[in-house]
């Protein structure tokens, strides 16, 4: 029996080592004076057990906190909660800076956010649009479009709705040939100051991806992205019923197995003679693993 030993000595801890540092995740946390989070958010000090992790929130309520919205993004500025682990909002230094110092060459193109990954997806909840045209418009823009005066030396024309109003049937035939472009606006606007309607600070909704909303809500797992931009659930119950079953076909002919946290044994006993054999049920105290897996009785017996 000493290679059935060996083996499911192996098998539990390589059941630990999967689970890896998941297993310490908090559900919670709190961060300074926006109270608590919970996933697809973690403390910046614990990245493995979220998607948008947060710094500064070991340190005062009051100091700065800022998180990052992809892998490779940069951090921003959270600046308010809007709704628990859905909506936030966020302000850019950056982006203000650049605005300020050079607006037509900041606005030809649209703000970026992380793209949508296989786990999660933002938006900017509240936008104005601009239309970038590379040409001379053939017909005069309705009354309530501004231009701001892009042609020189950058080669293309800016126009906004100073109204902040979805555009019609007649601007939409007026900037037909023009390129659309999004920014997080401003409840008020001017006809001078683009800073007045474009805004830094944006309000964003954060969505789960129904892969991951029921590989976290329905199965006790965390989300995860592989190399090639697939997803997987860690640590969900599909993937843990799939070893418990390579660990009962392994087990497949011996009668009795007892797993507890601290050692594995096995012992084998002699079949009684019609063939019938018996599978102790698994004491309260005994390691989930084993209150999931299934010894099968024969090794012939399909998974």
């Amino acid at each position: 029996m000493a290679p059935l030993h060996f083996f499911l000595i192996l098998f539990a801890h390589s059941i630990r080592q999967a689970n890896g540092n998941h297993e310490n995740c908090p559900s919670s946390f709190t961060c300074g004076n926006f109270g608590t989070f919970q996933y697809p958010f973690t403390m910046a000090e614990h990245p493995e057990c979220g998607l948008l992790p947060i710094q500064g929130c070991l340190l005062n309520a009051t100091s700065p906190k800022l998180i990052q919205l992809g892998n490779n993004s940069k951090s921003v500025n959270l600046t308010a909660v809007v709704e628990t682990n859905k909506i936030i909002t966020i302000y850019d230094d950056g982006f203000h800076t650049s605005l300020d110092h050079n607006e037509c060459d900041t606005l030809h193109n649209n703000y970026t956010l992380p793209p949508p990954s296989p786990s999660l997806s933002m938006y900017i909840k509240y936008n104005v649009t601009l239309f970038k045209c590379n040409h001379n418009l053939s017909t005069k823009p309705p009354s309530n479009y501004v231009n701001l005066g892009c042609r020189v030396p950058y080669g293309y024309e800016i126009y906004y709705d100073r109204n902040n109003t979805h555009p019609d049937q007649e601007a939409a035939g007026v900037f037909s040939g023009c390129s659309v472009v999004q920014f997080a606006s401003k409840d008020s606007t001017n006809t001078k100051d683009v800073l007045s309607f474009v805004s830094a600070e944006m309000t964003l909704e954060i969505v789960l991806s129904h892969d991951c909303d029921d590989c976290f809500n329905h199965r006790g797992g965390l989300c995860g992205v592989d190399n090639n931009n697939h997803f997987y659930c860690h640590k969900g119950s599909s993937g843990t019923n799939r070893l418990v079953k390579k660990m009962g076909l392994a087990l497949a002919l011996g009668n009795r197995v007892t797993i507890t946290n601290s050692r594995v044994t096995a012992a084998a006993a002699e079949a009684p003679k019609n063939d019938e054999r018996s599978i102790p049920l698994p004491s309260p105290s005994a390691s989930p693993i084993i209150m999931e897996a299934l010894l099968l009785p024969s090794a012939t017996q399909k998974l």
